[in-house]
């Protein structure tokens, strides 16, 4: 006869309880290590790569593979989320002066679409940072490139996952009780999206050095 303790263990609402458990802890961790804005970076990185290893199932220890991703992508992360909370917050003030004026002096009309337009470089730059960190390592010059240029090649993956970040964003600070879910659900999203694109472009990559090793072996 089966332990009682095994029969739990390999149970459907075991395996329920798990993943919620996974789902709360993560997102909750998540936030703790955001605190800081400067860490924020480490820490989206640290939960795509415990969501990315998950997904994959090449880990069940969802908790051990983040701490392991942010310990190694902090002094890395930092530069990054430096910049782009900079780039954030120019935008944002951009487009307030643009609606509302500086000092009494409105600004001419056709300046409030060009503000906006300048969230374009944002969405192309923010992205697939983050994932790339958490999946690939090279220099921050390196990060920032390639990250950039996966967006442009794919304008409306990097737009989704915009959208994703900024709703996650919106959500916990209107409702924050979400915080015990969002996280989670958002990276979880990210991981579907860019890993596509991640492994059409190892697989580009790999196939291009296979045909330089037989154009190689063939002079």
């Amino acid at each position: 006869m089966e332990p009682s303790f095994d029969k739990i263990t390999r149970s459907k609402l075991y395996e329920i309880g798990s993943v919620l458990w996974d789902i709360v802890a993560l997102s909750l961790i998540w936030l703790i290590f955001s605190i800081p804005i400067v860490t924020s970076g480490a820490s989206s990185a640290a939960l795509y790569f415990a969501l990315y290893k998950r997904v994959k199932k090449e880990s069940d220890a969802a908790i051990p593979d983040f701490m392991r991703s942010f310990k190694s992508n902090i002094r890395q992360s930092i530069p990054l989320s430096l910049l782009y909370t900079i780039f954030a917050v120019i935008i944002g003030i951009n487009i307030h002066i643009a609606r509302f004026g500086l000092n009494g002096i409105m600004l001419p009309d056709w300046y409030l679409p060009f503000a906006i337009l300048i969230i374009v470089p944002f969405v192309i730059l923010y992205p697939f940072a983050y994932p790339y960190l958490a999946r690939f390592s090279t220099d921050t010059k390196h990060i920032i490139m390639n990250s950039a240029a996966i967006a442009s090649m794919n304008f409306g993956k990097a737009l989704l996952l915009f959208i994703i970040s900024f709703v996650s964003l919106a959500l916990m600070v209107l409702f924050p009780p979400c915080v015990l879910v969002v996280p989670f659900v958002a990276s979880y999203l990210k991981v579907t999206v860019a890993e596509k694109i991640f492994e059409a472009a190892i697989e580009q990559e790999k196939n291009r050095d296979e045909a330089s090793e037989e154009e190689g072996g063939e002079a």
